[in-house]
């Protein structure tokens, strides 16, 4: 189908009249009847907003795309998620036992991984939303780094690769933890750096020899 009949399928299925929905989207109900009718296609902020209406992804009411059939993929999510979880397994082995370059391409591409140049000469890794146009909330937005996590990211990247392996295996641990044993290990840091103050400000009050 093309854009105007899913448009008007949704619409339909809502129960909503063009009147209705142009309220919905701020626009007049005559857009509404260009779109349904094929004569004009909206922008793309208009576009988002359908989307985001009726919980679809753009490439849906699109009609391009691995979503172009999402309609189908709804009706079948069990036997989807049944292949998705194939593949999975399939991803965790070639992991485990090592990949070639090509699988290691197909999972660099599925996972949109960019490299980052960073001023100090390291490089950095990162994992983008590979369908940002995507309105469901399961893919969430990340939120802003602030200046504390701006400052532990460039002590991290200063560090070797050996240590980033500890740093990494620390934070993985303490992040298992429940919220009230993860309260404990931070009191007990706490208590750490106070001990060792204490004993550092004896040792300078100690009379010279």
């Amino acid at each position: 189908m093309n854009f105007g009949n899913i448009l008007k399928d949704l619409r339909n299925k809502h129960g909503l009249t063009q009147l209705q929905l142009a309220k919905i989207l701020d626009i007049s109900k005559s857009n509404i009847s260009k779109y349904e009718a094929g004569s004009v296609e909206p922008n793309i902020d208009t576009l988002t907003h359908i989307a985001n209406y009726f919980d679809v992804p753009t490439d849906y009411l699109l009609g391009i795309g691995v979503f172009e059939n999402w309609d189908i993929l709804l009706k079948n999510k069990a036997i989807a998620i049944h292949q998705i979880s194939k593949q999975a397994q399939l991803l965790s082995m070639n992991i485990k036992d090592g990949m070639d370059d090509i699988a290691y391409a197909k999972l660099v591409y599925a996972f949109d991984v960019h490299i980052n140049m960073h001023e100090d000469g390291t490089i950095g890794l990162s994992a983008k939303d590979p369908i940002p146009t995507y309105t469901s909330n399961y893919f969430s937005n990340v939120p802003p780094v602030n200046d504390a996590e701006k400052k532990l990211l460039s002590l991290y990247r200063a560090t070797t690769s050996e240590e980033k392996n500890e740093i990494l295996d620390l934070l993985t641990s303490f992040c298992s933890l429940n919220k009230r044993n993860r309260t404990k290990v931070i009191g007990k840091c706490y208590d750490l750096e106070d001990s060792q103050s204490s004993v550092a400000a004896d040792e300078s009050l100690k009379p010279a020899k």
